[in-house]
C-alpha cells in the first residue's frame, strides 16, 4: 500500500517539474563577468531558466546542508564530551557503593 503512494507522488511530482519546465524555458543569458574585462569566449552562458532556477535550489540545499553539518557537528562534540564526563562520574559514584559496602560487609562479618 505505501508503495502506491510513493508511485503517486512521484508521478506527480514528475509532472510538476515537467510543467514547470515547459513554462519556463524561455533563454536566459547568464554573465560570468563584467563587460568592461572583455572576455569574448567566456563572458556569458545561455540556458533555459528552469535550469538556473534548478541548479540555484540544489546550490542552496547542498550550501545548508554543509552549514547546518558544520553546526551539528559543534553540537555533538559537546554532547560526547559531556557523556564522557557523565560516565567517568557514574564510574566514580559505582566505585564508592562498592567501598560502601564493603565497609558494611567488614562490620557485619564482625558481627557475626
Amino acid at each position: 500500500m505505501l508503495w502506491i503512494f510513493k508511485f503517486a507522488l512521484s508521478v506527480i511530482l514528475m509532472f510538476l517539474f515537467i510543467w514547470f519546465g515547459v513554462l519556463n524555458s524561455h533563454i536566459v543569458v547568464l554573465n560570468l563577468f563584467p563587460d568592461f574585462l572583455n572576455f569574448k569566449k567566456f563572458n556569458f552562458l545561455e540556458y533555459p531558466l528552469y535550469i538556473i532556477i534548478i541548479f540555484s535550489i540544489l546550490l542552496g540545499f547542498t550550501f545548508g546542508c554543509i552549514l547546518e553539518n558544520n553546526r551539528s557537528k559543534k553540537i555533538r562534540k559537546s554532547l560526547k564530551l559531556k557523556i564522557s564526563e557523565l560516565s567517568k562520574s557514574d564510574m566514580e559514584i559505582q566505585k564508592l557503593k562498592k567501598q560502601l559496602n564493603s565497609k558494611k560487609d567488614d562490620i557485619l562479618s564482625l558481627l557475626e
